[in-house]
């Protein structure tokens, strides 16, 4: 099974996070807000909590990565990731 974390663990990030632990591939949750990461503890014990997103881009654990922030953010958050790691998903998907 892939390793994936979540990165922005908010309004869509939390479906996202909650999908993935349903597959057995929530291997990291990311967020800026330490407080909201809390939130997250009781539900994914085993799950890694993470404010700082330069040590998800260089873990060698992660196989992917969903992204759940800020509209303004994808580009350069897509562009960081799609160089670290194979799978990058934005959310919400949009054409």
């Amino acid at each position: 099974m892939a390793n994936i974390a979540c990165v922005g663990a908010g309004y869509w990030g939390k479906n996202l996070v909650r999908n993935f632990a349903e597959l057995g591939a929530l291997h990291t949750i990311c967020d800026i807000d330490a407080h909201k990461l809390e939130a997250f503890r009781f539900c994914y014990p085993q799950v890694n909590l993470e404010t700082d997103l330069k040590k998800i881009l260089r873990s060698e654990e992660i196989d992917g990565v969903g992204i759940a922030v800020p509209a303004e953010l994808h580009y350069s958050l897509t562009r960081e990731f799609l160089r670290a790691v194979p799978v990058v998903h934005l959310t919400p998907v949009s054409h």
